[in-house]
This record gives C-alpha cells, sequence and structure tokens, in this order.
C-alpha cells in the first residue's frame, strides 16, 4: 500500500463521517430531504417534560422520544426492511409481519401462534367468555332481537401453503374451535361457522379470498361470508333476502402494497392486484 492511498483512507472516514453529520443537522433543522412514510402498529413516544424534582425517568423517556423522532429514522427503517427482505427474505418487524412464499405476508405474533395451536384458553378462560357472551344475548334478547356468534377465519388458515416452511402447526384443533366445542357443551349461543364455505370457495382458485400485502379478506371473501350468514339467520326471518353474485361485475384493479407491507415500508414495491367487486346499478 501506497503512502498516498494510506493517507486516503486514513482521512476518508472522517471526512465522510463529518460530511454526515453536518448534513443531518442541516436537514433537522430546514428537513429540506422527503422522509419515507411507514406505518408503525403503536403510538411514538411523547416528548416528556423536564421534572428537576424528579429527573430519574427523564433520560430514558427523552431517548425514547428522540428514536422516534429522529429525522433520518425512517431511511435506516426503510434500509433495513429492504436488506432484510430482498436478501434474506427475513422480516425486519418478526413480531408483526411475517414474510410468507411468492410475495404474501402475514401477521406474526398473536395471530400466528393461534393458527400454530400454541394459544390456547384455559378452563377459567372459557368460561369467562361463556358469561360474557350469554351476557351479550341477553341484552340483544331483552331489545327483541336473536345472537348468534360468528369468527372470521384467519389468512393463515385459508393460505397455509404460502407460509414459511417452519411454520408448523403443533396443534390442528385452534382455540376457536376449542371454544366453539365449549359452547356447544354449557351454551345455547348459535356458532354460524365461516371457515369451510370460504375454504370451498378457494378450491375454484379463481379469485383472491384475502389480500396478499394485509392480513383482511378481500371483497369475495366477505361476499361468501355474508351469503353463509344471510342463509343462517334465513331459519329464524324466512323474510330475509338474498345476495346474488349476478349483480356484482368484477374489475381488475392494482393497488401499492397494503397495511403489513407498509408496515415494512415496502409498499411502493409491493403491488396488489385483485379483482373487486362493483354493484350493478339498476
Amino acid at each position: 500500500m501506497t503512502e498516498t492511498s494510506w493517507n486516503i483512507k486514513k482521512y476518508l472516514l472522517p471526512v465522510l463521517f463529518l460530511f454526515f453529520l453536518v448534513l443531518h443537522l442541516v436537514d433537522d433543522f430546514f428537513q429540506f430531504l422527503p422522509e419515507p412514510e411507514i406505518s408503525e402498529p403503536r403510538a411514538v413516544a411523547e416528548k416528556p417534560e423536564l421534572n428537576l424534582d424528579f429527573l430519574d425517568p427523564f433520560p430514558r423517556n427523552y431517548e425514547a422520544w428522540y428514536n422516534d423522532h429522529f429525522n433520518w429514522r425512517n431511511y435506516f427503517m426503510k434500509a433495513s426492511s429492504y436488506l432484510n427482505y430482498y436478501t434474506f427474505k427475513k422480516s425486519a418487524l418478526p413480531d408483526e409481519v411475517l414474510i410468507g412464499k411468492d410475495g404474501w405476508l402475514f401477521k406474526s405474533g398473536h395471530q400466528l401462534e393461534v393458527y400454530r395451536g400454541k394459544f390456547r384458553y384455559t378452563e377459567k378462560d372459557l368460561e369467562g367468555i361463556r358469561k360474557e357472551l350469554e351476557r351479550r344475548k341477553a341484552q340483544v334478547e331483552a331489545q327483541g332481537g336473536k345472537y348468534y356468534l360468528a369468527i372470521p377465519p384467519l389468512k393463515h388458515h385459508i393460505y397455509p401453503e404460502f407460509l414459511p416452511d417452519n411454520v408448523q402447526q403443533i396443534n390442528r384443533e385452534g382455540c376457536v374451535r376449542q371454544l366453539t366445542k365449549y359452547l356447544e357443551e354449557h351454551s345455547d349461543i348459535p356458532y354460524i361457522d365461516l371457515l369451510p364455505p370460504i375454504l370451498e370457495r378457494k378450491k375454484k382458485n379463481d379469485v383472491l379470498l384475502y389480500h396478499k400485502t394485509d392480513h383482511h379478506w378481500t371483497q369475495h371473501a366477505a361476499l361468501i361470508a355474508s351469503q353463509t350468514l344471510l342463509d343462517y339467520l334465513r331459519k329464524d326471518f324466512p323474510t330475509i333476502g338474498e345476495i346474488n353474485p349476478k349483480d356484482y361485475e368484477v374489475r381488475n384493479f392494482e393497488y401499492d402494497g397494503m397495511l403489513l407491507a407498509q408496515m415494512l415500508g415496502l409498499d411502493k414495491e409491493m403491488k396488489e392486484s385483485y379483482p373487486e367487486l362493483i354493484y350493478k346499478k339498476n
């Protein structure tokens, strides 16, 4: 290594560090660099007030506020998401977003535990839920109505083939089935199961039933759920009308990536393309 090249390397790093330090300070004051938007499933920390009578929590709270309001924070978060997703196929928010196959994203955390069967109700939990549901049922019936229970299925249960290979169910009887079995034995609350009709519709493989970059169902699954609910309610209320799928036309739309992609800061790179239902006006 020549003396010239050594001097360049010796001084280049401090100069670059000083340059970015000054650039950050200038941008912090003038805010001339557009900051990418990233959705986070939490509230950012508020700036704490300095209380000279009780200083102990101030350094910790101020650090939390500064970290949340650091003006280049979203740049680093977006860069981290890019690196993790495109290089390692890993989530920058593993406790919130699960990277699936073929561009599919899933909710992690509690929803993943429910799918795997890791989350289970205790006997006390089940009894508490039963009492609360029966309290609500009594309130509705006191007003002359009827009470029903329906639970939308998780995206994980509809499209498990797009989950990572390392996600395995440890108990196929999930907490929903655990709850409904308990209610069947200890209560008269009618349960409307939405999972079978949505899975049956999936067999046609002609429409998307859940969004690829969001954990919610699409309009097609919502239509199936609505038809299922109305068919069940018609047993008690025969005059209830029907939903005719022929009253809707299908149009294809493309959107930026939805909530889960937004949380990763990849909504511009991950697109949603699926057919929407448009009601035909008479």
